[in-house]
C-alpha cells in the first residue's frame, strides 16, 4: 500500500493504521448528527421568530382597533352631552322670560359645560386615522361654546323692556342660532362620516356612531320674531306681574292627520315620504282664557337623527283650531318610527295628560 494512500491515518491501537468511515459528502456520522441538530435548531428558531412577528403584529393591530373604537365611543359620549346642553338651552330660553333673573345664570352654566366639553375633546387620544374627524369635531364644539357665550352676554339687554336695547340684542341672539346650525352641519357631514370611514377602512364593524343635533328646531329659532316670542316667557295669558291670569288654562290635543287621514295610535301608519308630509295638529282651547305663543310640536324618533318641528299659535278660549307643520328634511324610509305630537302646557295649566299623543309609523318610498 502506498505511503500516500488517502484516507489512512495512524491507528492509536497496536501502532497500525485505520480508516474512519465517511458518508457521501465527506461527513462522518457524528458530523451528520451535529448538522441535523443545527438544522432542527435553526428551523425551531425560525418558527419562533415568525410566531413572534405574528404575535407583535396581532398586538399592534388589536391596539389600533381598540384605539379607533375608543375614539368613537369617547367622542360620541362628549357630543351626546353637548346635545343635552342644547336641549336644556332651548327649554330655558322658551320659559326664561317668566324668570329672567335666573336665565343668564342658567345659560352661563351651560356655557361652562360647553367649555368643559371642548377641553375634554382636546384631551382625547386621537389615532392618525381620526385626526381630520377630530379637527372638525373640535370646530363644531367651539362653535357651540362661542355661541352660548354670546347669547349669555346679550340676554340682559334682550329681556329689557326698552325696545332700543332689546331689539338689537334679540337680533344678536337669533344670529347665534346660525352657529348652532353650522355645528350640526359640520358634525353630520364631516365628523360622523369621517369616523365611519376610519372604522370601515380598518375592517371594524358593529360600532354605533353618535349623531348630533344641537339646534332641534332651526326653522323656528332662526326667525327673530319667534325668538322674541319665546324669550317673552311660556305661552299663555299672564298678568303684569308675570303670573297666570285668573281662571282655567289649558288645551287638549284632539287629533293629528296627514293628507286628510287621521293618524292611528293603535296601528302602524304608512306615510309617503314624497312629497314631504305636512302634519295637521288639531287642538281645543279648553280653558277660560285666550292664550298667546302656544307651542305646537311634532317629533319623529326611532330611526336616524330625530326630527323636531314647532309652530307657535294664539288660541281662543273654548275654541278649536289647527296648526300645520311641514317636514323640511327627508324622514327615514322603511323603518319604524314614533311620531309624537304635543301642545305645550301654558302658564297656569294644571291638566296636561291630554296634551300629547304618539303614533307608530313607517315612511314609505
Amino acid at each position: 500500500m502506498s505511503f500516500f494512500d488517502e484516507g489512512d491515518e495512524p491507528s492509536r491501537e497496536g501502532g497500525g493504521t485505520a480508516t474512519r468511515p465517511r458518508r457521501s459528502g465527506g461527513r462522518t456520522p457524528e458530523e451528520q448528527r451535529v448538522f441535523v441538530r443545527r438544522l432542527v435548531a435553526g428551523g425551531v428558531g425560525l418558527v419562533v421568530v415568525i410566531l413572534l412577528i405574528v404575535l407583535i403584529q396581532g398586538c399592534l393591530s388589536s391596539q389600533k382597533e381598540d384605539a379607533l373604537k375608543s375614539y368613537n365611543t369617547d367622542s360620541g359620549r362628549i357630543v351626546t352631552q353637548s346635545d343635552q346642553a342644547g336641549t336644556q338651552l332651548f327649554k330655558d330660553l322658551s320659559t326664561g322670560g317668566s324668570n329672567p333673573q335666573n336665565l343668564q345664570v342658567q345659560v352661563n352654566a351651560l356655557r361652562g359645560d360647553a367649555e368643559q366639553q371642548v377641553e375634554a375633546a382636546k384631551k382625547l387620544d386621537v389615532p392618525d386615522e381620526m385626526k381630520q374627524a377630530q379637527q372638525d369635531f373640535i370646530l363644531a364644539l367651539e362653535l357651540r361654546r362661542d355661541a352660548l357665550t354670546k347669547i349669555a352676554s346679550e340676554l340682559p339687554a334682550a329681556l329689557s323692556k326698552q325696545a332700543s336695547s332689546s331689539g338689537p340684542a334679540i337680533a344678536q341672539i337669533t344670529g347665534q342660532m346660525q352657529a348652532f346650525l353650522a355645528s350640526d352641519v359640520i358634525y353630520s357631514l364631516r365628523v360622523a362620516p369621517l369616523i365611519a370611514k376610519a372604522l370601515d377602512d380598518n375592517g371594524i364593524g358593529g360600532q354605533r356612531i353618535a349623531q348630533s343635533r344641537f339646534l332641534g328646531d332651526p326653522l323656528s329659532w332662526l326667525d327673530k320674531n319667534v325668538v322674541t316670542q319665546r324669550l317673552s316667557g311660556a305661552g299663555g295669558t299672564t298678568t303684569a306681574s308675570g303670573k297666570a291670569a285668573p281662571g282655567v288654562h289649558g288645551h287638549s290635543l284632539d287629533s293629528v292627520s296627514v293628507g286628510g287621514t287621521d293618524l292611528s295610535a293603535d296601528s302602524a301608519n304608512r306615510i309617503p315620504s314624497s312629497p314631504p308630509a305636512t302634519f295637521t295638529v288639531n287642538y281645543t282651547n279648553s280653558g277660560e282664557n285666550d292664550e298667546k305663543n302656544v307651542q305646537i310640536q311634532i317629533s319623529i324618533t326611532g330611526a336616524g337623527a330625530p326630527i323636531n318641528l314647532t309652530k307657535t299659535v294664539n288660541t281662543t278660549a273654548g275654541q278649536s283650531g289647527s296648526a300645520e307643520l311641514a317636514l323640511t328634511t327627508a324622514p327615514p324610509t322603511g323603518q319604524p318610527v314614533t311620531i309624537k305630537a304635543t301642545v305645550k302646557p301654558v302658564a297656569g295649566e294644571k291638566k296636561v295628560d291630554n296634551n300629547t299623543q304618539s303614533f307608530p309609523a313607517v315612511f314609505t318610498k
